[in-house]
């Protein structure tokens, strides 16, 4: 079981644009790593855009975002323009980077949570259920 403390797990995924992206690329930046099953979820869709307004205040304590869903490359590009998101949303089809973080049911899929990780690359704080979609982003802010 990951925990605080662990370093973060490297992981490679595509992008909307399918651009490959690794976790290192963020060192030296703190990172919000969030699971989401579905970016079209109305829950999903509140908390991408909770993060994207607050997107600056992140950016301002060098924090940058990621989000993991199980859409395909194409959904993903099409809910960014859409949407306009500033962050990286990557698609993880396979289970894979799931199970690795542990966020993975055989039932539901990639399960709600988000990972804090140091500039370092080092688990700062595990959020295994997301309450409130709508305060996380404001919430997290407070970790940094």
């Amino acid at each position: 079981m990951l925990k605080i403390g662990d370093l973060a797990p490297e992981f490679k995924l595509l992008n909307k644009d399918e651009k490959e992206v690794k976790l290192s690329d963020f060192k030296g930046s703190n990172v919000v790593l969030f699971f989401l099953h579905s970016v079209f979820y109305p829950r999903s869709i509140t908390e991408i855009l909770c993060f994207k307004e607050r997107f600056e205040d992140f950016q301002k304590k060098n924090v940058e975002i990621i989000g993991i869903s199980a859409d395909m490359l194409s959904e993903l590009k099409k809910f960014s323009e859409k949407h306009k998101i500033p962050f990286e949303l990557l698609s993880a089809l396979n289970e894979e980077v799931a199970m690795i973080y542990q966020v993975y049911s055989p039932k539901v899929g990639l399960k709600r949570s988000t990972f804090l990780i140091n500039e370092q690359g080092y688990i700062k704080k595990i959020f295994w259920l997301i309450i409130s979609p709508k305060n996380h982003a404001k919430d997290l802010l407070l970790y940094f």
